[in-house]
């Protein structure tokens, strides 16, 4: 069953949602090489590799349910912040 939404109104809030998602995933996907580079803190990327799939399954989950332009919006919206991250690591 999924609950009516207005295509616009659920455009913004579900873009804005995939990019707080995506933020949170690529910083913890950093923090997960950086400490597989050093080799230190297994069990920690290990949770946080865990931890961030959880997340970004239960967000596009709980955008899933309100149909198909808020999926694909909250996933747009996961793309940006992939862009964003990437650019970001360019720099280094």
């Amino acid at each position: 069953m999924s609950f009516p939404m207005s295509t616009a109104a659920s455009v913004v809030p579900m873009v804005t949602l995939g990019f707080a998602l995506g933020a949170v995933y690529f910083a913890a996907m950093r923090r997960t090489a950086l400490l597989i580079a050093t080799r230190s803190g297994a069990l920690q990327a290990i949770a946080l590799t865990v931890g961030r799939g959880a997340v970004a399954i239960a967000v596009l989950g709980y955008s899933a349910w309100f149909g198909a332009v808020p999926i694909l919006s909250a996933f747009v919206g996961f793309l940006l912040a992939r862009s964003t991250a990437m650019r970001g690591a360019r720099r280094f």
